[in-house]
């Protein structure tokens, strides 16, 4: 996965080496320390789909 900041709130899905689902998630009006200081909704979707990914793919 793949976070960033910006104005395009589309969600950019491809296909990694492994053959599991690689997202670009972009997190609108964020800068670079969203994470310190960024809308709660952000933080918290950025900690929460690593967690959601492991536990899917992990064991393939």
């Amino acid at each position: 996965m793949v976070s960033a900041t910006g104005t395009d709130t589309r969600s950019r899905r491809t296909r990694g080496p492994r053959d599991v689902p690689v997202r670009m998630v972009l997190y609108p009006g964020g800068s670079h320390l969203f994470l310190l200081d960024g809308r709660p909704s952000h933080r918290e979707d950025h900690f929460r789909r690593p967690v959601e990914w492991i536990i899917t793919y992990a064991d393939r």
